[in-house]
């Protein structure tokens, strides 16, 4: 009885010892936030853990309502401190940042942090990815791209004849600062002299600053008789707006009329589907495509056309 009682003491003894060493519940020690170069570093410290599944990053810019940005992977249960950090780079906005951790127990048990707040000034401009000129009759048809917009005011198109001194021809409006990509478009149809034309886009911040796009140089033919009576090309053409959501415009040129395939391929190179299989007559085609069908995610595409021998392959861009 004596040994039995013993035992029973010795256990609660050892039941004790490991309950005192057990780490208290996840506490921070420090909890900060800092500009960088391009973003904010947000850096915090635990001194011990108690089943510590992880921390979400929670944002919010200028007062708007809190996103969840980030996730950062705990150590479960730990003796030791640790140290935290999470870039928030990439940013394009500026002005008052506010962030907390919540930070969430393997159990499912969570709690928040209090909020930090940074000042953050952005150094991001409007950025375009692409710009494309196509001659029509009388003219061109200029589309163009953005991945975001800066204080983005608008766009004004300058012509001129070969590469001599360019006139404004036109203005299309931007959409202020947004993360969204953009897709704008400009037809020319002034053009009353045949030759070599020269165009660009000039981007105009709401503060005064400007950015000149490429030049592009396009001939241009006045008349339907020269226009239909050019020698024509087998080409197919980068598809318009790209990136795109849902639908976008595929152009090509048929030297020779003929049985055309028109099939669209994902990244991997297994085909989607088929969207033209007839016959075509020669001369300049577009056709406008909705992708908005199921099984169709963001990513990359490839589009490739085939007739009489020979093919030609594009890759556009699907952003859902």
């Amino acid at each position: 009885m004596k040994k039995v009682k013993l035992l029973i003491a010795l256990i609660l003894l050892i039941g004790t010892t490991v309950k005192a060493d057990t780490p208290m519940p996840v506490e921070l020690v420090y909890f900060e936030g800092s500009a960088v170069e391009n973003g904010i570093m947000l850096i915090w410290g635990t001194a011990t853990e108690l089943n510590n599944f992880g921390f979400e990053i929670h944002r919010s810019i200028n007062n708007a309502p809190y996103e969840n940005i980030g996730f950062v992977f705990g150590h479960g249960t730990s003796y030791a401190p640790h140290d935290y950090d999470f870039p928030d780079t990439g940013l394009i906005f500026s002005g008052s940042f506010r962030y907390f951790l919540k930070q969430l127990d393997t159990d499912g048990a969570y709690k928040h942090t209090d909020t930090i707040s940074v000042d953050f000034t952005s150094s991001a401009i409007t950025e375009i990815n692409y710009f494309q000129v196509e001659a029509i009759e009388n003219g061109a048809e200029l589309n163009w791209g953005t991945l975001w917009e800066v204080n983005n005011y608008g766009f004004s198109i300058y012509r001129g004849f070969s590469e001599s001194e360019f006139d404004s021809i036109g203005f299309v409006g931007g959409n202020g600062t947004t993360i969204e990509p953009g897709n704008f478009s400009f037809v020319d149809t002034s053009v009353t002299i045949a030759g070599e034309y020269s165009y660009f886009i000039k981007q105009l911040s709401l503060n005064g600053a400007s950015i000149n796009s490429d030049t592009i140089l396009v001939s241009i033919i006045t008349s339907i008789i020269d226009f239909t009576t050019q020698e024509l090309n087998f080409v197919l053409h980068q598809n318009y707006p790209n990136p795109f959501n849902p639908s976008t415009n595929i152009r090509f040129s048929l030297n020779n009329s003929g049985h055309v395939t028109l099939k669209l391929y994902d990244g991997i190179g297994k085909e989607v589907c088929t969207i033209i299989n007839e016959y075509l007559q020669s001369g300049n085609h577009t056709i406008n495509v909705n992708f908005n069908r199921p099984g169709l995610t963001s990513g990359v595409y490839f589009y490739k056309i085939s007739t009489s021998g020979k093919s030609a392959v594009a890759k556009m861009i699907l952003m859902k």
